[in-house]
């Protein structure tokens, strides 16, 4: 199957889980990050990033214990080209989440394209992801 750039942002959604509907006690990091980013605190510094999604929940939907494991897959997509790399933009935005919680994210950044191109290789990585941020 074949994606065109606006079937794209609905297969995302299709494949992940907004954070704020986790029932999880230990995703309050994350919800305290995407409300962070949400009201401005933390701002992005980059319009073309579209999705962040964390990669922070295991097969039975639970959030990983965080004790034990002290990182955290975090994609970033967005309609950005595929030679610029919008990561550090992004790390700016997430250093007080480090300092608070002292949990790293290792930030993967996709351009929307890439999924286009290789939509089953992301819907791997994406699905079951906890929707951090969409630019609405």
């Amino acid at each position: 199957m074949s994606l065109n750039i606006d079937e794209c942002s609905e297969i995302i959604k299709e494949w992940t889980i907004p954070v704020f509907e986790v029932n999880d006690q230990r995703v309050a990091p994350f919800r305290w990050l995407s409300q962070t980013i949400r009201d401005g605190k933390a701002p992005l510094k980059i319009n073309s990033v579209e999705f962040i999604i964390a990669n922070i929940m295991d097969r039975n939907r639970k959030v990983y214990k965080f004790e034990r494991k002290y990182s955290f897959d975090l994609y970033v997509i967005g309609s950005f080209r595929t030679h610029f790399t919008p990561a550090q933009k992004v790390s700016e935005t997430l250093v007080d989440f480090y300092l608070e919680f002292n949990i790293l994210p290792i930030i993967h950044t996709i351009p929307k394209i890439m999924i286009l191109e290789n939509e089953k290789y992301f819907s791997k990585n994406l699905k079951g992801g906890v929707l951090i941020y969409e630019r609405g």
